[in-house]
């Protein structure tokens, strides 16, 4: 007996042929694994179906498979290199930083503290892009010698 396994990834079929005992075709059935590349998205369940085929008659049955998703959390990675501000000149960029949602693709909300300030230092958004996401606030608080930015909303609007 010799059964032939092959997957058809444009129609998400798992395919068995050739003429064998039930028992091998339940033992190579039942051998078959399900996993998902990246995340789970919207739909939230999928339907298996079974079909088997003696040649003259076909039987089916399905199963429902819920899925569980789990809420990743967010990454945030920092340029590392240092910098320099020197006095009197223009104000300096902060270093690069790149976020990353994986489940949704969406953040809510972001916060830049800045340690070790004075009275005259200042924390600002560059406002022409400030007014590219009209649906995040800005606010800027002053304490002591911490400064914190607070960006939330939804820039995505």
């Amino acid at each position: 007996a010799s059964v032939t396994v092959w997957y058809d990834g444009a129609m998400g079929t798992l395919h068995f042929m050739g003429s064998a005992p039930p028992a091998e075709y339940q033992r190579l059935m039942s051998s078959a694994t399900y996993f998902i590349r990246g995340e789970v998205g919207r739909l939230q369940a999928r339907v298996i179906v079974y079909t088997i085929n003696d040649g003259a008659f076909t039987a089916s049955s399905s199963r429902l498979l819920q899925l569980i998703t789990i809420n990743d959390p967010p990454t945030l990675m920092v340029n590392t290199n240092e910098i320099f501000y020197t006095e009197g000149q223009p104000p300096s960029l902060l270093p690069m930083a790149t976020a990353f949602e994986p489940d949704t693709g969406v953040l809510k909300r972001a916060m830049i503290v800045l340690e070790g300030v004075d009275v005259h230092d200042t924390l600002v958004i560059n406002k022409s892009i400030a007014m590219q996401y009209p649906h995040v606030t800005v606010d800027v608080n002053k304490n002591n010698s911490r400064t914190i930015m607070v960006l939330q909303g939804n820039a995505s609007e």
